[in-house]
């Protein structure tokens, strides 16, 4: 994935405004995920800690909108959440094990990376010609790096920003929820409040 030519020092502070690879996997098993990656040099590995992504100049932005890569040691958490329609209405998580375990990620404040990933197309048609995405980077303070993008003609992404995860009981709830929609939404809209940082700005392309 191309990168922008500039990845921010890091020396304990985040770069912003204001204040990776990615686990594909769709197995039903939800398991977590030991893959690391190791980070590129001295220059950003300051702001990790304990093998974990930290502050905003461990992410660097893609020229293309994608999702952030992270120039930081980075761990998946869980597999890739991956939703794809079953009508002109409705939709299917197609791996249910990775939602619970991404759900009982933010309930514990698992630090690590989590992935949702919609196929936005007709019922059948494969591959989708349209896709959007949330990146959440947990950490284990309570808060989140929150970025979503989405790709059909063209693409586009929101600002790269950290926010306050919502509070634990919340992700409770939505753990007991029998409706799949429901509890993927509380994923997809896991953080809360003003943002209290912004990493880097939004992209369109295409």
């Amino acid at each position: 994935m191309p990168l922008l030519p500039f990845v921010a020092r890091c020396y304990g502070g985040g770069s912003g405004d204001s204040g990776g690879s990615m686990s594909t996997g769709a197995g039903d098993a939800g398991a977590e995920s030991t893959d690391v990656t190791e980070p590129p040099g001295d220059e950003t590995s300051a702001a990790c800690q304990d093998g974990q992504a930290e502050a905003c100049c461990c992410f660097a932005a893609s020229d293309s909108c994608e999702a952030p890569t992270v120039a930081c040691f980075e761990v998946a958490i869980c597999d890739e959440v991956v939703v794809v329609p079953t009508s002109q209405t409705d939709v299917e998580v197609m791996n249910p094990g990775a939602l619970d375990c991404a759900l009982d990620a933010l309930h514990d404040r698992t630090p690590g990376k989590l992935v949702v990933t919609r196929h936005d197309c007709e019922a059948g048609e494969w591959p989708c010609g349209c896709t959007s995405s949330t990146f959440l980077y947990v950490r284990a303070d309570g808060s989140a790096f929150e970025h979503r993008s989405e790709r059909c003609d063209g693409a586009s992404a929101d600002p790269l920003v950290l926010r306050a995860l919502a509070e634990p009981s919340v992700f409770g709830t939505c753990q007991s929820d029998s409706n799949p929609m429901a509890r993927l939404n509380c994923i997809e809209h896991a953080t809360i409040g003003d943002v209290l940082e912004t990493c880097f700005g939004s992209c369109s392309s295409g």
